[in-house]
């Protein structure tokens, strides 16, 4: 990914206040892009290194998809919840790009995976 703060921005422009957050995560770290005002005070450091480490067990599953489904490459996990869209993007075993925004913005998935695409490098 070459400008991770332009990202952002455009993620901005597509979700507006619905983006929730943009991070960046790594074996060992979890680097926040954008983390939604609001949401700062909900999670505590220890929440958000069990996403973390959530996201990088998930990502590593996508080998065996590739295996099982014999239809490409995994490229994007989506996640929905009763309030939240979220979009994990591995770039390698331990690392990728995870975004979510608010369900009220579902109808803007594609365009967010459109954004994603366009910005980050999946090999």
């Amino acid at each position: 990914m070459d400008d991770p703060s332009e990202l952002t921005r455009t993620l901005r422009t597509e979700v507006g206040d619905a983006l929730r957050m943009v991070a960046v995560y790594e074996e060992t770290e979890f680097d926040h892009l954008y983390l939604r005002d609001d949401l700062d005070s909900q999670y505590s450091r220890v929440d958000l290194e069990a996403l973390r480490r959530e996201i990088i067990v998930l990502g590593l599953g996508r080998e065996k998809v590739d295996e099982v489904t014999a239809s490409g490459s995994l490229r994007r996990i989506v996640y929905e919840t009763e309030d939240v869209f979220a979009v994990q993007t591995p770039t390698d075993t331990h690392t990728g790009v995870f975004v979510s925004f608010d369900s009220s913005k579902r109808t803007r998935l594609f365009d967010v995976i459109d954004v994603i695409r366009d910005r980050v490098e999946v090999p």
